[in-house]
């Protein structure tokens, strides 16, 4: 189905992709769906960036890293 967390304004830091486009796994061994990697992939040839990420603090990261305020919470280098 559809990503867990959608970002639908473009990143600040990366102005090359339309949005932001994340799919949720567990830190532990979350599997990856096919419907799911083809939703993202779509997504990816329509300019977004799309991937999963493994926990919220990992999906904090690459808010980040992409340019979006995020604050601190969650940021710790371990939980990536």
């Amino acid at each position: 189905g559809a990503p867990d967390f959608l970002v639908f304004t473009v990143p600040p830091k990366a102005p090359q992709y339309r949005g932001v486009a994340l799919e949720f796994k567990r830190r532990d061994g979350g599997k990856e769906d096919e419907k799911q990697k083809k939703f993202l992939a779509d997504l990816r040839a329509e300019g977004w960036y799309a991937e999963f990420v493994n926990g919220a603090p990992a999906a904090l990261w690459v808010l980040k890293d992409l340019g979006y305020p995020v604050g601190t919470i969650g940021l710790r280098e371990d939980a990536v």
